[in-house]
């Protein structure tokens, strides 16, 4: 069931949905650490814009996923190779 929340994101109010309690939890946490990263750069780059800010955040939520995703890439190749070497294995020993 869907349900309004309100989240906070720099100076700004979003309304937005969540499918279920746990995407709600995902968006809360997700505002969180945007939030923190952009109190982490504005500190560090006192007389940035704040787009150049978000941009900052952007680019390392984007760094973050891109690396995660070819962990989980590397993983799936992983899992492929040991299930072909296990049936490998399981066809040797019915020899």
């Amino acid at each position: 069931m869907e349900q309004k929340i309100k989240i906070h994101i720099s100076e700004r109010t979003y309304n937005l949905k969540a499918t279920d309690p746990v995407h709600e939890e995902m968006i809360r946490k997700a505002a969180d650490e945007i939030n923190r990263m952009i109190d982490a750069y504005q500190s560090r780059m006192q007389k940035r814009e704040m787009i150049d800010i978000l941009s900052l955040v952007a680019l390392n939520i984007g760094t973050e996923y891109m690396r995660l995703h070819r962990k989980c890439h590397d993983i799936e190749s992983e899992v492929r190779q040991l299930k072909e070497d296990t049936e490998g294995y399981l066809e040797n020993i019915g020899e």
